[in-house]
């Protein structure tokens, strides 16, 4: 059999889509290679290596978490909001797993805290959404409404809103210390400074495939398996140059000041506690392609973004504008990537070529039942493509890359990993009739 289904439970006769069919790796080898430096990256590799694997991280940059992952602070929490069942389920399942990860890794206090968080009904359009919160089905104790007496109370500060909601078990943490320890394992070493430009996919003496890492016509490495976690430029191989992705641009707001904070406090910004007295609002949000005609550096530190994030939370938290001025404000800015339907690509990835060639009849007919099985790359896995929340879910979307690799079924619902799977871009895409 060239492909598993999951679970027995997800085995039947019904007819099952080839193009998400879960590819068998064959391979024997313990041997990963893994691009991107990231929390994407690092968690990927925590994973395997849990699991008895060699990997080597590789790293473009001369450090890890060098991109969007190296904010100064992060929030990590999950609203329980939407409609969209793949997404609420993925944002639940990692909510849980990263928080025990968190809680095993970091230090409580100097790494991570869990401070609570309030996001403030700010406006009609979100009081409406927290009353349809508020009266889902969600877990006990997950969160509950608060009045502008007891927001004053939870958070130290005085607040300009008069309703909000209340999630006990929000919590910040500092990206690059949780990056750093999930890479500090014995079955993984990181290698630093090196952008991998091409991957060649090659057989072996013994007729096995293998990949192979190049840059600038040297080969880096090679493995059966490799798993590409390298955000912005994921598409950046030839393998993968028909993955439309968006890109962003974000920049936070580094406060060099202490404040009464307790908790986080979220509006359509956020600002979070203290962390070595230093606090962080944020974050802008900007269509990467655009800053081009500002002829601007894409991660210059720009004033009228400053001066956005601020506009977010000052209005609503107004005593901590006493605390700001133009010598004690730092930024950071960075870029992220996601997709058109704001989930990540999680799991292996086919031939281009082959696939659209496969497939072609679904722009005829999207209900048509086709038995041909996917041509998937052997051994290649995207991990990627988070956009902002990426600290939340790539760690439990490691554990699914590790499960692909390992042939143990998945961690997740049959439906959340079709719908993470990278293969589905392309479908998207015949099924418009882009592909021809």
């Amino acid at each position: 059999m060239p492909y598993r289904y999951g679970t027995e439970q997800n085995r039947s006769k019904q007819y099952i889509k080839p193009w998400y069919a879960i590819p068998n790796n064959h391979n024997s080898s313990k041997k990963v290679l893994i691009i991107g430096g990231g929390i994407s990256g690092a968690a990927t590799a925590y994973s395997l290596a849990n699991r008895g694997y060699s990997v080597k991280l590789y790293e473009k940059s001369h450090k890890l978490a060098s991109g969007a992952s190296g904010n100064y602070q992060a929030i990590l929490y999950n609203t329980g909001a939407g409609d969209y069942m793949p997404l609420k389920e993925l944002s639940f399942n990692s909510y849980s797993y990263t928080n025990n990860l968190v809680k095993l890794l970091l230090t409580p206090g100097t790494e991570y805290q869990t401070s609570g968080l309030i996001q403030l009904a700010y406006n009609s359009k979100t009081l409406k959404q927290q009353q349809k919160i508020l009266k889902s089905q969600l877990p006990p104790n997950f969160c509950y409404s608060v009045n502008k007496t007891q927001m004053q109370e939870l958070s130290g500060v005085s607040i300009q809103c008069e309703a909000g909601i209340y999630y006990p078990h929000g919590m910040w943490l500092n990206p690059s210390s949780l990056i750093h320890k999930l890479a500090n394992h014995p079955n993984i070493e990181v290698i630093l400074n090196n952008q991998v430009i091409n991957l060649e996919l090659n057989k072996t003496n013994n007729n096995k495939f293998q990949w192979e890492i190049v840059t600038n016509q040297d080969v880096l490495d090679n493995a059966p398996n490799l798993v590409l976690c390298n955000s912005y430029l994921l598409n950046h191989f030839k393998q993968t140059a028909n993955l439309k992705l968006h890109v962003t641009r974000g920049q936070i707001s580094k406060i060099k000041n202490a404040s009464n904070l307790n908790t986080i406090i979220c509006s359509n910004g956020y600002v979070i506690p203290n962390l070595n007295d230093c606090y962080t609002i944020g974050a802008t949000f900007k269509n990467y392609p655009a800053l081009t005609s500002a002829g601007e550096d894409k991660l210059n530190i720009i004033l009228d973004e400053h001066q956005e994030n601020l506009s977010h939370i000052l209005p609503y938290v107004p005593e901590l504008s006493a605390d700001i001025n133009p010598n004690n404000i730092e930024g950071q800015a960075n870029l992220r990537a996601h997709t058109h339907d704001y989930l990540p690509l999680v799991g292996p990835l086919a031939n281009y070529t082959e696939f659209k060639q496969c497939y072609k009849s679904l722009a005829l007919d999207a209900n048509y039942k086709i038995e041909t099985q996917c041509p998937y790359l052997p051994g290649l896995y995207i991990n990627a493509l988070f956009g902002s929340k990426g600290m939340l879910t790539a760690p439990m979307c490691g554990e699914i890359i590790a499960d692909y690799i390992d042939n143990t079924p998945c961690a997740v619902s049959e439906s959340l990993r079709q719908a993470l799977h990278p293969n589905r871009l392309w479908i998207k895409d015949i099924i418009r009739s882009k592909i021809t």
